[in-house]
């Protein structure tokens, strides 16, 4: 659904003169934040819509401005290719300065650090926010799929603005019930409908 759908139905579903084109417009920042970072109730939407990589990444350099999480870290160490493990910042720190085959990575402040360090390449895949809209006939992939998650998270925004704890209280659970909904369908699109079995250890397998 495209941006100016949205947004007609943000004002026709609020039903107040205060909400208008403007007013929707400067919700979207927040409404886009409690999508994609999400909170402790609702975790911020991850589909595979949003999925980019491999691509080829500097080691302590910027990650991409739009990365939401890693996925995957991989180093290519000769013909092989090593998936890396998420370690904390401190436990990565002594191995920063010593040269050898990458185990680990870390991300500190927007920067990817591994150890022990290594001068071949390190390829991320990563999920990264949509491009936020903003011309009238602008649509990103969660808008096309899933628009209620837009829908009802403006409206909490618009909620939240107006001071309407009834309001609030209507399209929040909304919002919520969309966010799981999208989980689940980009989980059913990713497996369909073949079995999983869940072995001793814990590991799932197909």
């Amino acid at each position: 659904m495209i941006y100016s759908a949205i947004r007609s139905a943000v004002i026709d579903y609020a039903a107040r003169g205060d909400i208008n084109s403007a007013k929707v417009a400067s919700f979207l920042p927040f409404a886009e934040e409690r999508i994609f970072v999400g909170d402790p109730e609702t975790p911020g939407l991850r589909t595979q819509e949003m999925m980019v990589g491999p691509v080829e990444q500097d080691i302590n350099s910027a990650l991409p401005t739009a990365l939401l999480s890693l996925e995957r870290v991989i180093a290519i160490v000769g013909s092989r290719d090593r998936e890396l493990e998420f370690l904390p910042s401190a436990p990565v720190a002594p191995y920063e300065d010593v040269a050898g085959s990458p185990a680990w990575y870390t991300v500190r402040g927007r920067n990817l650090v591994v150890g022990p360090t290594f001068t071949e390449t390190v390829q991320i895949i990563y999920y990264a926010q949509p491009a936020s809209p903003s011309a009238e006939a602008d649509e990103n992939a969660i808008m096309r799929l899933y628009p209620r998650v837009y829908l009802y998270s403006l409206l909490v925004e618009a909620a939240m603005w107006l001071k309407d704890a009834e309001l609030l209280a209507q399209y929040l659970p909304l919002f919520r019930s969309a966010m799981q909904g999208a989980a689940f369908a980009d989980q059913q699109s990713r497996r369909g409908n073949a079995p999983i079995r869940i072995v001793a250890d814990g590991t799932v397998r197909p």
